[in-house]
């Protein structure tokens, strides 16, 4: 085969399954935020804090999508292509 290809199957699950986590972690904290964080953070007076947290959820979400990009990568045996 091709030893200059960029792209493998292995890659491809690798990214598939950590999109598909990541989007399922998004979906479900956007479910909490919006079912009961935002009334409660209302009630104890700290709706102010709902835009830096949302900043530090979505960098939290690229670093655990990238984590399991590459953990899911080296276990599939993607790095030895």
């Amino acid at each position: 085969m091709n030893e200059n290809r960029y792209f493998s199957w292995r890659i491809g699950v690798a990214l598939l399954i950590s999109g598909a986590t990541s989007s399922l972690v998004i979906a479900m904290s956007l479910w909490w935020y919006f079912a009961i964080g935002k009334e409660w953070l209302s009630e104890i007076g700290l709706s102010i804090l709902i835009l830096p947290a949302m900043v530090i959820l979505m960098i939290a979400i690229c670093f655990f999508w990238f984590w399991v990009f590459s953990s899911l990568a080296t276990l599939l045996g993607a790095d030895e292509e």
